[in-house]
């Protein structure tokens, strides 16, 4: 995304939470949790849900939803 704006990493890292109010990797992770409740309440399986969103495993996605606050 830095790349695409026309900045270094850490310029873009920067502005991104100034603007949004969070860190690109803090945001990644809760879109990615939002994602993966979404596909649950819509019957997937934890397993399906971590796969389609990127986590590497089921036991992954189960202990970031455990330690999330929504």
């Amino acid at each position: 995304m830095a790349d695409e704006a026309g900045m270094s990493r850490s310029v873009f890292a920067e502005v991104f939470a100034e603007v949004v109010g969070m860190t690109p990797g803090l945001y990644l992770r809760r879109w990615r949790l939002q994602l993966a409740r979404a596909r649950l309440d819509e019957g997937a399986t934890l397993k399906q849900a971590a796969r389609e969103v990127g986590y590497a495993s089921h036991a992954a996605l189960s202990r970031a939803l455990s330690g999330s606050v929504s």
